[in-house]
């Protein structure tokens, strides 16, 4: 029974170290053209068609723009943690003997680290819900999808509702 879980716990350990080496193996097979050309981020207010829809003040998008360069900065700070405690546990795990206690340690600052990051993104939700009107948050999720991505993919990874309402009334959209 121990040997099967030690190998089990190889493999998992090979497995994710695999994937890890695919992303940045795919990430550096960028064509030539693109490589050493400055992508401009646009962020989601900033097009005309989202402002209009969304009848946006020009203090408005000052107050979002600022937010939106504090919570950029911020979140690769999280994300480069997330990374770090996501490395020390593929490495706990890659050891020949695993130590349980380090393995516990280092998931359980993974784990603190994940939720570090959701909580920074619902933070960063609060304050955008704070700029906007009610009118125009409730209008968000249709208008702008992609404000309310959740660490690299859709708001609650692409399935189930956005909340939209205030405290009264609370009207739902499916993804």
């Amino acid at each position: 029974m121990r040997k099967s879980r030690r190998i089990g716990t190889v493999v998992v350990a090979a497995a994710l170290a695999a994937a890890l080496s695919g992303s940045v193996a795919l990430a550096q097979s960028a064509p030539a053209a693109q490589q050493g050309k400055k992508r401009t981020r646009h962020m989601w207010f900033e097009r005309a068609k989202i402002q209009q829809a969304l009848e946006l003040t020009e203090k408005q998008v000052n107050e979002l723009t600022a937010l939106q360069e504090t919570y950029r900065t911020h979140l690769l700070e999280l994300r480069k943690a997330q990374r770090k405690a996501y490395t020390e546990v593929i490495e706990a795990l890659g050891e020949a003997k695993p130590d349980a206690a380090k393995v516990a340690a280092a998931r359980k600052a993974l784990e603190e680290a994940a939720l570090a990051l959701d909580r920074a993104i619902m933070d960063h939700w609060e304050n955008m819900r704070s700029i906007l009107t009610e009118a125009q948050w409730k209008k968000l999720p249709e208008v702008a999808p992609r404000a309310l991505r959740f660490g690299g993919g859709m708001a609650l990874r692409g399935h189930g509702k956005i909340r939209v309402g205030g405290a009264g009334k609370v009207e739902t959209k499916t993804r």
